[in-house]
């Protein structure tokens, strides 16, 4: 049986949007770490917090500085996969939606309803029409 759930868009606390987010009674398959994204967006963050933290006191960096450079090289490089990180858990998305009966492509429609970030140097998500390819392709393959 096929469903053509549209999706439910949730917010964090800080105001992220999580959607498409399946909601069903009996179901609630939302914002997992199946992927493990935040694992490795944490040892990237401790990655880019050595190289940088290092490369600021090897330049004579103490106290407040070399904090900044520490905390600026822990958001840099977290940042620097947090696009694909974002692609690759809509296409696990796509999955997780066709296999619990319900349409990823209409769910993924909610895209085009929020605002779309774009292609920001050191944003965190890939632009809506990037997000709603990927959902296409991958259910294209189901």
């Amino acid at each position: 049986m096929r469903r053509d759930g549209a999706g439910e868009l949730r917010q964090h606390d800080n105001g992220h949007a999580t959607g498409p987010t399946i909601t069903d009674p009996g179901k609630n398959i939302s914002s997992v770490d199946i992927a493990g994204h935040i694992g490795k967006t944490q040892n990237n963050a401790a990655l880019g917090a050595i190289l940088i933290g290092v490369a600021a006191a090897a330049a004579g960096a103490e106290g407040s500085l070399l904090d900044m450079a520490v905390n600026t090289g822990a958001q840099v490089v977290s940042r620097a996969y947090s696009k694909n990180f974002e692609l690759e858990a809509d296409a696990l998305g796509t999955v997780i939606a066709h296999k619990s009966g319900y349409n990823p492509v209409r769910g993924a429609e909610f895209f085009a309803r929020i605002p779309d970030p774009g292609d920001q140097f050191l944003g965190t998500h890939p632009p809506n029409a990037s997000r709603m390819k990927i959902v296409k392709e991958t259910a294209a393959k189901l």
